[in-house]
């Protein structure tokens, strides 16, 4: 994911033995999804350097459209104002729901197997008329043999 816009920012600081939490509201930010190490790098607009980044320790970055982005943070001192975010919250895929999601939209699709046994396409059948909320779905037959 890449964004760039307006995100609200909750920064929990360390620092002598205690934990500090500081809301900034609309902050300008561009966001990067570094895949392999599975951290956002947050880069923040702050010209008049009312961000601090040290001592930074977890972060909250909320979108507009009601994405949010949580978990440890930690301040890049070579790229400026920035900072890595390895989210505690990763954008896992329910793939029943997304099943459901697409039946319901009539969008949904069942293929058959030439191993399936009758009652395994049955219930496979059945399963997908109760997602599908009566819309149709498409069903493929195994390849001829």
């Amino acid at each position: 994911m890449y964004y760039q816009g307006l995100a609200d920012l909750d920064l929990t600081y360390t620092g002598h033995g205690t934990e500090t939490q500081v809301n900034h509201a609309g902050v300008t930010a561009t966001l990067f999804f570094n895949r392999p190490h599975r951290e956002w790098t947050v880069m923040i607009d702050d010209p008049t350097d009312q961000i601090p980044l040290d001592g930074l320790i977890r972060a909250s970055v909320s979108l507009p459209d009601g994405r949010r982005l949580f978990g440890a943070a930690q301040r890049q001192p070579i790229l400026g104002g920035c900072f890595g975010l390895v989210a505690d919250n990763h954008d896992e895929i329910d793939l029943t729901s997304v099943l459901e999601q697409r039946f319901a939209a009539g969008q949904g699709v069942v293929t058959l197997s030439p191993s399936m046994t009758d009652e395994q396409i049955l219930t496979l059948i059945k399963g997908a008329c109760t997602w599908s909320n009566g819309k149709a779905f498409q069903v493929i037959p195994p390849p001829a043999e």
